[in-house]
């Protein structure tokens, strides 16, 4: 019976000291530049210098897994299939989109990646998988027309529009997304049934 229990205490000695161990490596492995920085997150950055956008603290983010207030331009949110993030405004509507592309820590929320966004709500892709999305995204922003989507974005927000990124709310720029979409090469990024 004495054998059994220090077996026990040997045993219990040895669980506490692995998992000291443990937590001392995870923190170790987790923290970098007094921040906490974990894998199992999402570094959310909200770009909104260019925007004239007073009561920025009212929106939230909004992601699969819920919502979120901002308290911050960077946020941190669990890492999730979602490749879509979205600001919404105090009803709800979609003011900055992002992407969030499969191994990606890190998401900016902005006018350009808003504009991306927008080209990508045209009927053109709906129903298709890209084979490759960052070639599909570096096409669609390295289009001559891509930055005027951004200046109507732009300027849908700083005069207040409830609803920039609508193609009724901001015919404006969904009128240069037709004209975008209807010059980009994209036949050779789908292949297969997504077609």
């Amino acid at each position: 019976m004495l054998r059994y229990h220090r077996w026990l205490k040997i045993t219990f000695f040895f669980i506490i000291i692995v998992g000291v161990f443990g937590l001392f490596w995870f923190l170790k492995t987790t923290v970098k530049d007094g921040n906490s920085k974990k894998s199992f997150e999402t570094k959310i950055i909200l770009d909104t210098k260019e925007l004239n956008v007073s009561n920025f603290s009212t929106y939230k983010v909004l992601t699969l897994s819920g919502e979120v207030p901002i308290t911050s331009s960077i946020l941190y949110l669990s890492n999730e299939e979602s490749d879509i993030v979205t600001v919404v405004n105090e009803i709800d509507r979609p003011i900055l989109m992002g992407r969030k592309f499969k191994g990606d820590t890190n998401v900016e929320l902005s006018l350009k990646s808003s504009a991306y966004m927008m080209v990508l709500m045209h009927p053109i892709f709906n129903g298709k998988i890209s084979d490759n999305p960052k070639e599909l995204q570096r096409r669609i922003q390295e289009h001559p027309k891509f930055y005027l989507i951004i200046l109507k974005i732009k300027m849908a927000i700083n005069k207040g529009s409830l609803d920039p990124l609508d193609p009724i709310m901001n015919y404006d720029a969904f009128n240069i997304v037709e004209e975008l979409v209807s010059t980009l090469k994209i036949d050779d990024l789908y292949t297969g049934e997504n077609e």
